[in-house]
């Protein structure tokens, strides 16, 4: 049996192979296929929690009133209260239809196309979308009958509340002895003797070791997210001993990849991203920060119940070093990642819907206990009173997350300036003072020369180019400086034929008048402008060459007699013109017989003002450049964190319950505290929000969920499924543990230790248990279908993250350096509304960086990775719900990544070796991270005679490209066995 297994699993990874290499495209495309998602316990958990989330505070707060139960007049017969009312619906038919969207009579009526609800207002367009997701992913509904809007007080039985599983208290359970079939007793490592102890009871044998490439490569990708290297496996294939077992885990905790790797793990947890997503997509420059910190302190192995109480009040706890402090304040971003519906103007609604998002991330993250639906009633399922709810949003009420807009109506956040060494302030400021004198010169001098220009256009009759009339297309411009009036205009050096320019005027007394034109020359500007002169019946032709001009910024460009009571044109135009065509202004100057100014005209008052006009400019000049200069060498800004703090004085205190989570709808004052079923006795808060409480009261030894979910956690990430399967619920709704007293050795131990990550990741990947096949058995499958008893290894697929890494790490392309402000060229939004940056990709595939470190914008997440089944980054997410679909494999072999990547993995591979065998083994190993078999070798070798274009070198090395993108889509390539 187990051979039959191995070799239909191959059989089916082989076909693959054939299938996509071949480029039978028609037989997939041609197929209508329809997303299957592949839903476990844990996944659901998530629907459950976007529905609590996102779906059951509006049907509240908009519907119930005209649909619920206990309405005075129920409203089309439509019952909005209860999942079975939601599915029969009312006088117009079914309301939802789970997973079709267009068929669900709400969706019709919430976009207004039916009916209009809720009557008093289209809702926005982002809730319109949620209920569309909500339906899309099969409208998952908890609710079997009506859920009042208050509660007796004291309904709670609180002793009986604490006997559920979850919240009792930790204890040391006594580790089980392992006997031997010949009666002796071994000292099994304590994991290993849990589950031994189980497998034994339900009469079920446990698999063997997997053989040692499986181990490695399960190991490698488990802890750092990367295949293993040639060296690695060639050092444990020649000597897979324990010890050689213990030094390769132990050289793998050390590496930085363990903590990067693992720092991406609680970033699904944090629902990281680099922008909000939403109705404002604002950019959140400061985010790649908290990444960091993240791997630093799992880099350093920092206790995780430090990072649990930095990330809830780091802002809060003392600090050994201004190290220390920027990282404590860089934590806290762990509360701002949440998307928020920034344009909200119901400012309170904002205040409590972020106060919302918060309690439920904090509690499902570090609790495993959903809460957000205490926000409107108390919990259906589990012992949280709406009372409980408001007591925990007066601790986030009281903090400060949101402040000022950065536009009318849309909320922001306030950037903390992060401590830095002392001369570093000292530079920033010295700079700040050279920048803002350096600036305020140059604005003196330029009102200056503004104010000598006006003293100047006092001499004769000026006309600029604002008081002319312009015809096609003239570019306003202030680039070049020295021009007269607010700017001047140039022809873009195109459109020639197309623009003129005409300066009017009928104020020149008859008689001489010297004609001035002024402009910026150049060496780009046209030789030959054409200029045209009316002046009553006489008209005037010139070439004005616009390269030069007169020392004084013009050019004196001829004498012409004007006739009385006439009105002079000139015409400048860009007919023929060899360059840019300018046109600032026009002076006219009356002049003698002699050609020198008459009266109180007399050049010296000009020469005095050009004089002047010059120095300044000279000095306008050498101090731009020393501005360019300066700024060119500007110290780096102070860096800043996207964190919160605690509230002004007069904003803290306890917050009042909001009835129906409505905002205007109050209800008692609740004192700030903890969840009742979890602690006793009134909190004494200090003077601050209650977050360092809080924080406290979360990694207390003697409160019990912590340790459990975390390191439940842990398992999760290395088995592919948690002891408790729903991760991100301890509840009652959530799985029980298969193995409690395993579940609650691992959490005494880890906390006894110190809550050190590093050696209880350690401790598990020692184990038998964690080395085992993943081979089936069928005594043991019809016995444990689910592998709850880990009688074999859980086949896991990588992460979308792995493939692209391991893709690039065969191709010879991984960049092992870190991205530092990755939103740097960002604006406040990701994108500016225009059509030209909405055509332009935020997230390129194409930087060879590790995946972790490409930005995460919201709305705009690459489909490679979205097809390969990346995290949702608008949602908290213990376990990525995966799948297994046939757009993977068509994303695998057709995406123009896998094609480069398989093409440049193909040259190195080429490059490499010479024969086609050697070629094979070569890419098995850097594929599939074995050695290649004879089965291999047949399948490669019937796919070469297939093949009718093989006669040139290039054909050939094309064949094998497609050969490397097939094996970059098989199962062994996708795969953790």
């Amino acid at each position: 049996m187990l051979s039959q297994h191995r070799v239909h699993r191959r059989a089916t990874s082989v076909w693959t192979i054939i299938v996509l290499s071949l480029g039978w495209w028609w037989f997939v495309a041609g197929t209508s296929w329809r997303r299957a998602l592949a839903v476990d316990s844990d996944s659901s958990a998530t629907d459950l929690a976007f529905f609590e989330t996102h779906i059951r505070p509006v049907l509240i707060k908009h519907c119930y009133e005209c649909h619920a139960s206990d309405a005075e007049d129920i409203g089309g017969a439509f019952l909005a209260d209860s999942a079975d009312g939601m599915r029969v619906g009312g006088e117009s038919g079914p309301a939802i239809v789970p997973g079709d969207v267009e068929a669900s009579v709400l969706i019709s009526a919430l976009r207004y196309e039916s009916s209009e609800m809720p009557p008093e207002g289209k809702l926005p367009n982002a809730v319109i979308a949620n209920f569309e997701t909500w339906i899309e992913r099969g409208a998952i509904d908890p609710r079997t009958d009506v859920i009042a809007a208050s509660r007796v007080e004291g309904s709670f039985d609180w002793d009986s509340a604490r006997e559920f599983w979850a919240f009792q208290p930790l204890r040391a359970p006594h580790v089980p002895i392992t006997i031997e079939s010949n009666g002796d007793t071994t000292a099994a490592n304590p994991i290993d003797a849990f589950i031994s102890g189980d497998l034994r009871q339900a009469g079920v044998i446990a698999n063997e070791r997997a053989t040692a490439e499986v181990q490695l490569r399960r190991l490698c990708f488990d802890l750092t997210g990367l295949p293993p290297t040639s060296d690695q496996m060639r050092t444990f294939l020649a000597d897979p001993s324990e010890s050689r077992w213990r030094s390769i885990v132990d050289d793998l905790l050390a590496s930085p990849e363990f903590a990067r790797q693992w720092a991406r793990h609680w970033m699904d947890v944090a629902r990281y991203a680099d922008s909000n997503g939403g109705d404002f997509n604002a950019t959140f420059h400061d985010a790649w920060r908290y990444r960091d910190y993240l791997i630093r302190r799992l880099a350093a192995d920092t206790p995780i119940d430090q990072i649990i109480r930095e990330q809830v009040a780091g802002d809060l706890l003392p600090a050994n070093s201004d190290q220390d402090r920027s990282d404590q304040i860089i934590a806290t971003t762990f509360l701002m990642l949440g998307s928020k519906m920034l344009s909200e103007r119901d400012k309170a609604k904002l205040t409590m819907d972020v106060v919302d998002e918060q309690i439920d991330t904090v509690g499902r993250a570090f609790l495993g206990m959903t809460l957000g639906c205490a926000r409107c009633h108390d919990h259906k399922f589990d012992p949280v009173p709406t009372e409980d709810y408001y007591a925990l949003a007066g601790i986030f009420k009281s903090t400060q997350s949101l402040h000022g807009e950065s536009q009318q109506y849309v909320s922001t956040w306030q950037p903390t300036p992060l401590p830095v060494d002392e001369s570093i302030l000292e530079a920033i400021e010295t700079y700040r003072i050279e920048l803002q004198q350096l600036e305020s010169s140059l604005e003196k001098d330029r009102q200056q020369v503004k104010e000598l220009d006006e003293a100047r256009r006092g001499l004769g009759i000026w006309i600029d180019d604002v008081d002319a009339d312009r015809v096609g297309n003239w570019t306003v411009s202030t680039y070049t400086p020295g021009f007269i009036g607010p700017h001047y205009v140039h022809d873009n050096n195109a459109n020639k034929g197309d623009c003129q320019i005409t300066f009017a005027t009928n104020q020149i007394p008859a008689g001489h008048a010297e004609l001035r034109i002024w402009y910026s020359a150049g060496d780009n500007r046209s030789s030959m402008t054409p200029i045209q002169i009316e002046a009553g019946a006489q008209s005037y032709s010139y070439q004005l060459d616009q390269r030069r001009q007169d020392s004084n910024g013009y050019h004196k460009l001829a004498v012409i007699d004007i006739p009385m009571n006439v009105t002079v044109k000139l015409v400048i135009s860009n007919e023929g013109t060899d360059g840019y065509t300018i046109a600032d202004a026009v002076q006219w100057v009356p002049v003698n017989d002699a050609g020198e100014p008459i009266a109180n005209q007399k050049d010296e008052v000009n020469d005095t003002l050009q004089v002047k006009r010059d120095r300044l400019a000279e000095r306008i000049k050498q101090n731009t450049k020393r501005l360019s200069q300066l700024k060119a060498n500007a110290p780096p800004p102070r860096p800043t964190a996207m964190a919160v703090c605690d509230a002004s004085t007069d904003r803290i205190g306890d917050c009042r319950v909001h009835i129906r989570g409505e905002v205007n709808n109050l209800g008692d004052v609740v004192p700030r505290g903890f969840l009742r079923a979890l602690s006793n006795g009134a909190v004494e808060f200090g003077s601050g929000s209650g977050r360092l409480e809080l924080a406290w009261w979360l990694t207390d030894p003697d409160q019990p969920l912590t340790p459990r979910v975390m390191v439940n956690r842990v398992w999760s990430r290395l088995f592919g499924q948690g002891l408790v399967r729903s991760v991100d619920n301890f509840g009652v709704r959530g799985d029980r543990p298969s193995h409690p007293e395993l579940l609650d050795y691992l959490a005494t131990t880890w906390v006894r230790d110190k809550w050190h990550l590093k050696p209880l990741v350690r401790e598990i990947v020692l184990t038998e248990t964690y080395r085992r096949s993943s081979k089936l058995q069928q005594r043991a499958l019809a016995i444990d279908p689910e592998n709850r008893l880990l009688w074999r290894a859980h086949r896991k697929r990588l992460t979308a993250e792995m493939i692209r890494d391991a893709a690039l790490v065969a191709a010879g392309q991984l960049d092992h350096g870190d991205l530092a402000e990755p939103m740097k060229n960002h604006g406040v939004l990701v994108r500016n509304n225009n059509a030209s940056s909405k055509a332009k990709s935020l997230v390129g595939l194409d930087d060879r960086r590790r995946t972790m470190f490409l930005p995460v914008v919201r709305n705009e997440v690459a489909k490679f990775l979205i097809n390969l089944d990346f995290v949702n980054p608008d949602l908290l997410t213990g376990q990525r719900p995966l799948t297994n679909v046939p757009t993977q494999a068509l994303t695998l072999i057709g995406s123009p990544e896998i094609q480069r990547w398989a093409a440049q993995t193909t040259q190195r591979m080429m490059r490499i070796s010479r024969s086609d065998d050697e070629r094979l083994s070569w890419l098995v190993r850097r594929l599939w991270h074995r050695d290649v078999q004879e089965r291999d070798r047949e399948l490669f070798h019937g796919f070469i005679r297939s093949r009718k274009d093989m006669t040139s070198a290039s054909q050939r090395e094309h064949a094998w490209q497609q050969w490397t993108a097939a094996m970059m889509a098989a199962t062994e390539f996708r795969y953790l066995d």
